[in-house]
């Protein structure tokens, strides 16, 4: 019986041992159970943020994709407008280079017109001048040639004139 109470105290405290190792892998099992949960809570906040994150990006990407896309919309309506102001430049450059050669050559028309007129006008007026020379010269010559008859008839008169006095004078003498 001796033998028989110790196995016995030799079994209770195996029993106790394994009470207390049981004990110990419990408290093990549920501190690893926490670190567990924990760890699960902390990668599912984790992916949960991740997704917000990625969301968010996707949001991101999506808002600028949205306004590149409106941007090159308003790039190209102003790269078209300006090729519209562009071609409008050059056809109204165009109008004007085309409207200054006609005014150029209406402007040298006119001048070679005028100068045709100026030309003839000088010709009539150095004809006309021509004339008047010439006339002036024929009434010189002429009133030349009217004063030479007009001395010459004086002459002729003055000569009479002293043969009538002279003749009028022999006869007084012989009157008297």
């Amino acid at each position: 019986s001796g033998r028989l109470g110790e196995e016995l105290e030799g079994l209770e405290a195996k029993l106790r041992e394994g009470k207390a190792e049981l004990e110990g892998l419990r408290e093990g099992a549920e501190e690893e159970r926490r670190i567990a949960a924990g760890t699960l809570a902390s990668l599912k906040r984790e992916a949960a943020e991740g997704e917000r994150a990625r969301e968010a990006r996707r949001r991101q990407d999506l808002t600028e994709r949205q306004e590149a896309t409106a941007k090159l919309s308003q790039l190209k309506a102003e790269a078209a407008r300006l090729q519209r102001a562009a071609a409008q430049a050059r056809q109204e450059a165009a109008d004007l280079e085309l409207e200054a050669k006609e005014a150029r050559q209406r402007l040298d028309s006119e001048a070679q017109e005028h100068a045709s007129q100026l030309a003839a006008t000088r010709a009539e007026a150095e004809a006309r001048l021509g004339q008047l020379e010439k006339a002036a010269e024929a009434r010189a010559k002429a009133s030349e040639h009217a004063s030479r008859q007009a001395e010459a008839a004086v002459q002729e008169a003055q000569g009479k004139l002293r043969q009538l006095l002279e003749r009028s004078g022999a006869e007084e003498a012989r009157q008297a």
